[in-house]
């Protein structure tokens, strides 16, 4: 299973993240995504044998 992660440098309010939420579900269709400065995504894969608590720690391993 793969997991868009979208970070950003800024703070969000709740409706620019359901913006980009709506944007994300929209590039998954057309496969094109148009994001704004200082926002980035990131996919990664998800074993489903593994917790997500232990896809959290490789997640930030990989960061670091």
């Amino acid at each position: 299973m793969q997991i868009i992660v979208v970070t950003s440098d800024t703070a969000l309010s709740p409706e620019k993240k359901e913006q980009i939420r709506r944007e994300i579900e929209l590039a998954r269709e057309t496969g094109i995504a148009v994001l704004d400065a200082g926002v980035r995504t990131d996919v990664i894969n998800v074993d489903l044998r593994k917790s997500l608590i232990d896809v959290k720690i490789l997640g930030e391993k990989k960061r670091g």
